[in-house]
């Protein structure tokens, strides 16, 4: 297994609250100035407001080389650049994730359970068309397969081509759902996984990461990181020692105590520490 680090950059670790990678579409951020909040991409502040009356934003997203999604803590989500600013209603997301024609909408188990059966939220992962309209919910799925009733929320999860790949709490398996057949497959990963932090991979391998940091104090015995593979062709998953992600993660400048993972628009591994970020790359 070969690990790498690609598109490394920097950023002003205090200023920037929010920010996306994205590998044709270079940086976005959320930037908190002195008097203003800015939205920034790729070094242009596009938006700005004065501190204290910004839009109430929870995270941002590459949705091309101009557009954002800015996630306004509600039902909505703004599709914003320089020009435009077009609201579109998603549900209350705890994930979004962006391929070249849909919209993979994820729910947290609060949104779930608090939802009705016509609500996004039901679904617990939503697939809209990039304008907004709605494509797909895994409800006409999960109503017809046993496997998937232990679904709460979504924790992981990358987009290749328009196939999601996924882990779900408490779900054993990993689901690999593809919108134009609406269906899915899906395979034992070699422990619960469900707490996995982060996904990626392609249509070949997939590479899972559990964080147990918060929880060392309790389980003192943990690693501080796991890694699991997945093999998708064969149908088989093993976990991998973690130590060559580290070296890597520390040959390329990262303090490990520092270290933050999260999901790009489309799933990829974003590595970060307080100023700078690079996707983390896997490869046979």
């Amino acid at each position: 297994m070969q690990v790498q680090l690609i598109n490394m950059t920097t950023f002003d670790g205090v200023r920037v609250k929010y920010f996306d990678l994205h590998e044709d579409f270079g940086f976005a951020s959320i930037v908190e100035m002195d008097e203003t909040v800015a939205l920034d991409l790729n070094g242009a502040v596009i938006r700005s407001w004065p501190k204290g009356d910004q839009p109430e934003i929870w995270w941002i997203k590459l949705f091309d080389a101009d557009h954002v999604v800015l996630d306004l803590h509600g039902p909505q989500v703004a599709i914003v650049s320089a020009k435009s600013w077009e609201r579109h209603h998603l549900g209350y997301l705890n994930e979004l994730y962006l391929s070249q024609k849909y919209m993979f909408a994820t729910y947290g188990d609060e949104a779930f359970y608090s939802s009705r059966p016509n609500e996004v939220e039901s679904n617990i992962i939503s697939i809209f068309l990039r304008d907004g309209t709605f494509e797909l919910g895994i409800r006409e799925l999960t109503d017809k397969d046993r496997d998937s009733w232990k679904f709460e929320q979504v924790t992981a999860g990358y987009i290749f081509k328009d196939k999601f790949t996924f882990i779900a709490y408490d779900s054993p398996l990993l689901w690999i759902l593809n919108i134009p057949e609406k269906s899915w497959r899906k395979f034992p990963g070699p422990v619960a996984l469900w707490s996995a932090d982060v996904l990626t991979g392609d249509d070949k391998a997939a590479y899972a990461i559990v964080d147990h940091r918060r929880l060392l104090s309790v389980y003192p015995d943990r690693p501080p990181f796991e890694l699991a593979v997945f093999n998708l062709v064969a149908e088989t998953a093993w976990m991998q020692d973690f130590a060559p992600v580290e070296n890597a993660l520390i040959a390329a400048g990262f303090a490990m105590s520092e270290i933050k993972l999260q999901p790009s628009s489309t799933g990829k591994i974003i590595v970060s520490d307080n100023g700078k970020a690079a996707f983390l790359e896997f490869s046979d």
